[in-house]
């Protein structure tokens, strides 16, 4: 996926919002999809701060993994079955807010929030029925692709799942719970597991226990003045807060007041989890910020929005500080500008030649159009399709595909 290199995005947060403000009265599957697409494109934009004119393709490349626009064909042949009132539930639930960046801002709902997004799509093919994907089984279990679908015994919320075929119901998953047993916990509840704040219900934190080094949990958010840690799953400080080192470097801290716009700010997250600084209000960057190679504030920055193609930036810096949308490069004028396209010079950032993402740089630092499946290759970036093997030619994998 082209945009992989430069930041994941979580399946929960792909699934987390609908931008539409009004709603069909029974939305056919392709209405939902071009809905859902819309609004992962506007939470690529305002909670992890991807270019606008990026976004969507941003999200068609990386939503491949997660939800296909080929679920049609498994909903019309009968394997899946589609929930026209959870989605439209769904969509009703989770709008998004009018302003994402910015004092103003209103926290962006998740996905885990609401378990009619999570399981508008039922597989409906019994145990010993031909599959094509898990998704296609009532047990959730389909080993390859062609198979057959597993004989597990699908149990209910909360239910014991450390036994043998068992498999735990669509938006919830099997995992660790108190006395080392497991339980099917839904997606996003408190304990379950997490990679980012993105994957938690409204109100918990995406927290490590353990002084840090056990796994990141669903938790509640850490209160003012308590002790936290500098996490690389985002915030896990209350709302208004946000956890301030103990010292330049340190990986704990406590947690205590964010700051207006304007105002100087010294600490940026992992781009994992975007570009906002926990340090600002209202999802801010740290615009400005210059950080050594060991994390020490060399320049401090202060809390802005983002800026799009034309807007103003510094050069140094990161690609959460430089003062643009992420996707974007400071250019020469210290203005905001779009990655060159096939026929222009590459240009550098952060030390990297970089193009637009349907272009590649070449040995000479000339950005040039994608290849077609059949053209000679020497990497896979010079492929459309990602995938150069040892015949040197571009190539699309192979996709096991149902009816």
């Amino acid at each position: 996926m082209r945009f992989s290199s430069l930041l994941p995005v979580s399946t929960a947060l792909l699934l987390a919002l609908s931008a539409c403000s009004s709603e069909p009265a029974s939305p056919s599957f392709s209405d939902f999809y071009g809905q859902y697409l819309a609004a992962a494109g506007t939470v690529a934009v305002c909670e992890l701060g991807f270019a606008p004119e990026y976004a969507l393709a941003r999200v068609r490349n990386e939503d491949r993994i997660h939800l296909l626009p080929d679920a049609s064909k498994a909903i019309s042949s009968g394997r899946v079955k589609f929930d026209s009132a959870k989605a439209q539930s769904c969509l009703r639930q989770l709008q998004t807010p009018s302003t994402c960046w910015g004092a103003a801002v209103q926290a962006l709902p998740s996905m885990a929030a609401t378990a009619d997004c999570a399981t508008l799509l039922q597989g409906a093919v019994a145990a010993g029925g031909a599959c094509y994907s898990p998704q296609d089984c009532v047990s959730g279990q389909c080993a390859t692709c062609p198979s057959t679908c597993g004989a597990a015994t699908v149990l209910a919320e909360g239910a014991d799942c450390s036994g043998r075929n068992v498999a735990c119901p669509q938006g919830t998953k099997c995992e660790l719970a108190e006395g080392d047993t497991s339980k099917c916990v839904r997606n996003g509840a408190m304990y379950s597991y997490c990679s980012s704040n993105h994957d938690c219900a409204s109100g918990l934190a995406c927290v490590r226990g353990f002084g840090g080094h056990g796994p990141p949990l669903c938790s509640t958010p850490i209160a003012a003045g308590a002790g936290c840690l500098i996490l690389d799953t985002g915030n896990s400080c209350a709302s208004g807060l946000w956890c301030q080192p103990s010292s330049s470097g340190s990986s704990d801290g406590t947690c205590a007041a964010q700051v207006d716009a304007g105002a100087t700010c010294t600490s940026v997250q992992s781009l994992l989890v975007g570009i906002a600084s926990p340090q600002c209000k209202g999802n801010q960057i740290c615009a400005g910020l210059v950080l050594d190679s060991n994390g020490g504030v060399t320049t401090p920055g202060h809390c802005d929005v983002p800026h799009d193609v034309g807007g103003a930036c510094t050069a140094t810096g990161s690609s959460a500080t430089q003062g643009c949308y992420y996707g974007l490069v400071c250019d020469g004028t210290n203005h905001c500008a779009a990655l060159p396209k096939a026929g222009s010079p590459c240009v550098l950032r952060l030390g990297t030649r970089v193009c637009d993402p349907a272009a590649w740089c070449d040995n000479a630092g000339n950005c040039q159009a994608l290849k077609s499946d059949g053209s000679a290759c020497a990497s896979y970036k010079e492929c459309a399709s990602e995938f150069c093997p040892s015949t040197g030619l571009c190539t699309t994998k192979a996709v096991c595909d149902g009816p």
